[in-house]
């Protein structure tokens, strides 16, 4: 009788309210110049704290990279952990000695405040940096940047998986970026152009979370387009399944093999001094982005057409053995 009961409760049960689980938005902020010029990581800290999480969404913020702060409660010329809840900041932990640009400080952070189960959403707010330097520039470690491969490399040892990394931060929507990323996380959200220095709108994102992972990235990009039609610039966000990327697993790996393993290096600057082979590769590389990898449409076109570079390719192989 109680079997028969329990499956009669389990089928009055809303669809997908048994796979939904609770999230955790991990927001990784070096704010450098950004915050001690303008202020903006603050300001997107108040949108944060006007917010009303939803039930089964909990933020854990961790700030640094700047000597002084706007935003009363956020230490100054230190790395400091914050849950956000209920319009306030609460301090968790303090590492007056870590930087954010150090890949020890994401791995710290991952293993003292990432979900023992459920969905972690990491997100790098800072500078967009060129090729694979990743996210800086951090004022108190001499400008240093955190770069896609030592974020790569933090994700290798982490022994969950991350379901989004996101980059609040200029031009990262890049191949480079999805393909090192991809072996370690589902979803990729990115600006493949310049960002406003609004950034992401979190108090409306926050508010749209109701469980479904998928539906909530889609609505981040929505609500962003809008926002940033409004200040009449940019073209809003990539989010791209990087479930996608499988099927090209091992043509990406031949091109982004060397290059993962030497931070700040794209192939077109592995191209050295071919001039030819230089601008082939950064036209593909840094003058085309993920535009058009959202939510079920196709990979870009310049994954179709890589055959078109099979020489150019095989000559950087050549240069890099």
């Amino acid at each position: 009788m109680k079997k028969w009961l329990l499956l009669f409760i389990l089928l009055l049960l809303p669809c997908g309210a048994l796979a939904r689980e609770e999230t955790t938005l991990m927001l990784y902020m070096l704010g450098g110049d950004l915050e001690m010029d303008s202020g903006a990581a603050s300001a997107d800290l108040r949108e944060l704290l006007t917010a009303s999480l939803p039930e089964g969404l909990r933020a854990v913020v961790l700030t640094g990279g700047s000597p002084a702060w706007e935003l009363p409660g956020v230490a100054d010329g230190a790395v400091q952990v914050s849950e956000v809840s209920q319009g306030q900041m609460s301090p968790l932990a303090c590492w007056e000695d870590a930087a954010c640009a150090d890949a020890g400080t994401l791995e710290l952070f991952l293993r003292e405040y990432a979900p023992a189960q459920g969905n972690a959403v990491l997100v790098f707010w800072g500078h967009g940096c060129k090729g694979l330097e990743g996210v800086g520039y951090d004022l108190l470690a001499d400008g240093d940047t955190l770069t896609v491969p030592e974020i790569a490399g933090v994700l290798v040892e982490y022994p969950g998986r991350i379901s989004a990394v996101g980059f609040d931060a200029c031009s990262m929507a890049t191949i480079e970026t999805a393909a090192l990323l991809s072996p370690w996380t589902d979803w990729l959200i990115a600006s493949p152009e310049p960002e406003m220095l609004s950034g992401w709108p979190y108090r409306s994102w926050v508010q749209a979370y109701d469980g479904d992972m998928a539906a909530w990235l889609a609505a981040l990009r929505e609500q962003t387009v809008l926002r940033w039609q409004r200040e009449r610039a940019g073209s809003g966000l990539t989010v791209l399944s990087l479930r996608e990327l499988d099927a090209h697993g091992d043509l990406l790996k031949t091109l982004f093999g060397k290059a993962a393993g030497i931070p700040g290096c794209t192939l077109a600057e592995l191209a050295g001094g071919d001039e030819s082979l230089r601008a082939e590769l950064d036209a593909w590389l840094n003058g085309q982005t993920l535009r058009t990898g959202i939510f079920g449409e196709s990979l870009p076109g310049q994954l179709q057409r890589l055959p078109a570079l099979e020489d150019a390719c095989l000559r950087w192989q050549q240069r890099v053995r």
